[in-house]
Formats: structure tokens, sequence, C-alpha cells
């Protein structure tokens, strides 16, 4: 096969492996942070914290920043590889706004994210998967351009068949 009919195959691979690591946390060696999801949330509610490539084996402390001062949330402690989950609830007496949550490292560093609190209503229809179409989009392209991939080595393969 010459190296001009290998190329769409390999594009179409390659568009495909790119597509997986889009949807992916960024990998070992990568820069240290939190997130948190969802990212909105109503007073009361839980919430997952997530930390990625941060000191190995190390208790850290997580604190949301209020008009009143920084509440201890939690104390998080990582893995071998410096990652962890966290579940949180939030207090039931925040009011609606966007909150800072902040990650503390023994040495002192910190890493920190945000999270939206809103009222009950507004937080159940982001809860709701049929609500937001961006989701379905996504994945209606991710599984076309899975399709153009299978094709484009199915037609790449039986071209080969026939030669033989």
């Amino acid at each position: 096969m010459s190296r001009l009919r290998r190329l769409p195959m390999s594009l179409a691979l390659a568009s495909l492996a790119g597509i997986g690591m889009a949807a992916s946390v960024s990998g070992h060696g990568g820069e240290a942070g939190i997130e948190v999801v969802p990212m909105e949330a109503s007073a009361g509610d839980q919430v997952t914290v997530f930390g990625e490539d941060l000191e190995p084996r190390a208790e850290m402390t997580l604190h949301l920043l209020t008009a009143d001062g920084d509440e201890l949330v939690g104390e998080p402690m990582t893995d071998d590889q410096g990652h962890f989950s966290f579940a949180l609830t939030l207090p039931a007496d925040l009011a609606e706004r966007v909150y800072e949550l902040r990650l503390t490292d023994s040495s002192g560093a910190t890493s920190s994210t945000f999270v939206t609190v809103v009222g009950p209503e507004t937080a159940a229809d982001a809860a709701d998967p049929r609500e937001d179409p961006g989701g379905g989009l996504l994945m209606a392209g991710v599984l076309g351009l899975a399709g153009v991939a299978l094709l484009v080595l199915a037609l790449g393969t039986g071209r080969g068949r026939r030669r033989s």
C-alpha cells in the first residue's frame, strides 16, 4: 500500500486518538491541579473534588472561600501517584454565587477550582442529561468519526485482499 493510500486511515485514527485524549484528564507529568464535578450544585448537595499530579501519599487541606472567611471542608489524602477523589457536601447555608475551593499541600503550595452554587431548580436542570444538547452532539461526532475510521480501514483491507 502506498504512503498516500495509508494517509487517510492514519488521519482518521489520529483524529480518534485526539478525541479520546481530549476527553480524559491529563496524565502523569501534567500540571498539578484540582477539579470539581459537577461545577454547579445547590447548597447542601454533594460534589466530587478530583486532584491530579500532586505530592504522592500526602494529606492536603481543602478550604471553601466564603464571605465569612476560609472554611475547612476536607482533608483529602493523595495516593501513590499524587491523585485523589474526595466527596464534598456543600454547606447548606451557602448563598447562590461562585465559590473558590482551594487545596493546600504540606509545603503551602495551593491549587484552586470554582463551584457555582445555584438554586434547586437550576441544579436539577443542569443535572438532567436530556436537557444538555451539547453532550449528544459530542457523542454523535465521536461515533461519526469512529464510523469513518472503520470504513476507511475496511476499504483499505478489502483492496489488499483482491490483489492477493
